[in-house]
């Protein structure tokens, strides 16, 4: 029966996605375009759209496509003499290196690896493409990686031969967005390799990205940039005596510049709201980088960039209906009360589907993002997270209160709102059981509660009092009753809601989370602890790169605290009954922690 329902679901998700009626400018300007690199003369511009490569004069007008699809191609650079074009494409699944002529022509495939590989630069003669990737070039290390999660993060510089043939590893430290000087030396930004979002703004940690560079001749590494925020994308002014980069110490990403006699940086560019991206130079230091879904131009000497007009001309048949299977694209999904249907999320859309129907109904159709649906009670209402008026807001689409029929797939009419419209982004919405308030979070952290019928919010949760290591990493979930409990009136985590009798088992192995959580559990009253003393290790910690095969370490980043000020490390949380495993006992088959925490359990259900 499950297989049948699953495949049902499967044939659901064939959804019919229609273009527009309305016919076109014959050559609309194209946006939201990314990865710019201008070419060494200052005369083209390369960057990547709608997944291809293309290229334009750098005064703009129309583009010429460089790359075909239905294979997604990206970060372009250009060969010294601007006779080639290095790109990564995922033609064979990861993204590998390739090259093609500049004005077009048959495309070589230069890397083979399961690692995603995007190149960076050429070498100054032009001979080898410089280009990142998570290989290690030890198939043992590259396994202990995907054991523990940590594939994709070491991101080190290799070089190939722009004829083909076998990558070497440039550099052992990690670099990305590395770049030749006139006089051969290199320019690179650092990867603390953590886990976190690239495109992330105004993060301000130790984590964060710094500009270094690196003497081939000597060996010698010094860092430009100090700056505790981010600084990304280092390039060469056209004498070699500065450097300019992107960076956020202005409030958003903006183009900086300073000398690398370590003088005082420099703002260059000013643009607000939006964050500055992909900045590349010309041979002469003309700059291009993207802003706002626009290229755009600084001519040496120029007191202010200028904005280039691109045009696409290419024809697309994904204009026109088609059916596509989105089984393997959702992301999000949320079950309706005494499911009946679900809503989920594919394509930044929301749909909605019967476990036994074999229709999919499509609930959103902007060119924006939706996330986060959840259901009301009675399952009449969706409410979500929107990115349609630019900043992401909470809106709820509805049925007729007088129509019998109560699913979202069936033909009924449909109402949708805005609940809350906010400068910052909000998100995770959540009715509580009756419907009247929704509970979401505000700039990631900030807990709100809004009130559906007086439209006032207030505060739950302070954001300095939660952390978001990661987006869409906290979800929330109103008590049962919908009533404050323990201070909170919303929660999120099972401790506050779980009523039955419960023992918790723990050992001198539960370290890191495994000792955050005893501490959370006794100091909620909510059982019983058995088994050894934790070691007191409640800190975040990020990975180093590998000294060798096999071989790696943690560095503690983060503490956490209780309300009361308590430190979770070096915290030893004292069980309430203690028991040692004996070895011997162990090794004939028992378990005494485990005994010593039925006998216990028994005894609470007396």
């Amino acid at each position: 029966m499950l297989k049948r329902k699953t495949a049902q679901l499967a044939i659901a998700a064939l959804l019919s996605v229609c273009g527009s009626v309305a016919r076109a400018e014959e050559h609309p300007e194209a946006l939201w375009l990314r990865y710019p690199a201008i070419s060494p003369d200052g005369g083209r511009i390369a960057f990547s759209y709608a997944g291809q490569i293309w290229t334009v004069a750098a005064l703009g007008g129309k583009a010429s496509p460089l790359t075909g699809s239905p294979w997604h191609a990206t970060h372009p650079v250009w060969s010294p003499d601007g006779q080639s074009i290095a790109f990564a494409a995922d033609r064979h699944g990861q993204d590998d290196v390739f090259i093609a002529p500049a004005g077009g022509g048959a495309i070589a495939r230069l890397t083979y690896h399961s690692a995603n590989d995007r190149p960076m630069s050429f070498t100054p003669d032009g001979k080898e493409v410089v280009f990142s990737s998570a290989r290690l070039g030890d198939p043992k290390a590259d396994a202990t990686n995907a054991v523990y999660g940590l594939s994709g993060l070491y991101q080190r510089p290799y070089a190939v031969s722009a004829m083909g043939g076998r990558p070497r590893q440039l550099l052992p430290t990690t670099a990305l967005n590395l770049t030749y000087g006139p006089d051969g030396r290199i320019l690179y930004e650092d990867d603390p390799s953590i886990v976190e979002n690239t495109w992330r703004k105004h993060h301000v940690s130790d984590a964060s990205h710094d500009i270094w560079l690196y003497d081939p001749n000597t060996n010698h590494h010094e860092e430009i940039t100090g700056y505790r925020g981010e600084d990304r994308d280092p390039i060469w002014s056209a004498d070699g005596s500065q450097v300019y980069w992107l960076s956020e110490r202005g409030g958003n990403f903006n183009v900086w510049r300073k000398g690398l006699d370590q003088s005082e940086p420099e703002q260059v560019t000013f643009h607000e709201r939006w964050p500055v991206r992909f900045l590349s130079s010309a041979s002469d230091g003309t700059l291009a980088y993207a802003w706002n879904g626009a290229l755009w131009r600084l001519d040496p000497d120029a007191a202010e960039p200028v904005r280039i007009t691109v045009t696409i001309s290419q024809g697309s048949l994904y204009d026109t209906t088609s059916i596509r299977d989105v089984t393997g694209e959702v992301t999000q999904m949320a079950i309706a009360p005494g499911g009946r249907e679900i809503a989920f999320v594919a394509r930044g859309e929301i749909f909605a589907t019967g476990w036994d129907s074999k229709v999919t109904r499509r609930i959103t159709d902007t060119v924006a993002q939706e996330r986060d649906p959840a259901f009301s009670a009675d399952g009449r209402r969706l409410v979500y997270a929107s990115e349609g008026s630019g900043s992401w807001d909470i809106y709820e689409t509805s049925m007729n209160d007088g129509d019998e029929v109560d699913r979202f797939s069936a033909p009924v009419a449909l109402n949708e709102r805005a609940l809350v419209k906010d400068d910052a982004d909000l998100f995770a919405p959540a009715y509580d059981p009756e419907g009247k308030r929704i509970a979401y979070l505000r700039n990631r952290t900030e807990l709100r509660v809004q009130d559906l019928q007086t439209g006032t919010s207030l505060i739950a949760q302070a954001g300095d009092r939660t952390y978001s290591y990661n987006d869409g990493d906290l979800a929330l979930e109103w008590s049962p009753d919908g009533q404050a409990r323990d201070g909170h009136v919303v929660t999120r985590y099972p401790l506050a809601r779980w009523t039955k009798p419960s023992i918790l088992l723990q050992n001198a192995g539960s370290y890191s989370d495994g000792s955050v959580f005893p501490m959370l559990y006794k100091k909620k009253g909510v059982g019983k602890i058995v088994g050894d003393r934790t070691p007191g290790t409640g800190t975040a910690v990020s990975d180093v790169p590998q000294l060798q095969a096999g071989l790696r370490y943690r560095v503690p980043e983060l503490g956490f605290q209780l309300n009361d000020g308590t430190w979770f490390e070096n915290s030893e949380i004292e069980p309430d009954i203690l028991i040692h495993n004996d070895p011997n006992l162990v090794a004939e088959g028992r378990d005494p922690q485990l005994e010593a925490a039925v006998k216990a359990m028994l005894e609470q259900l007396k």
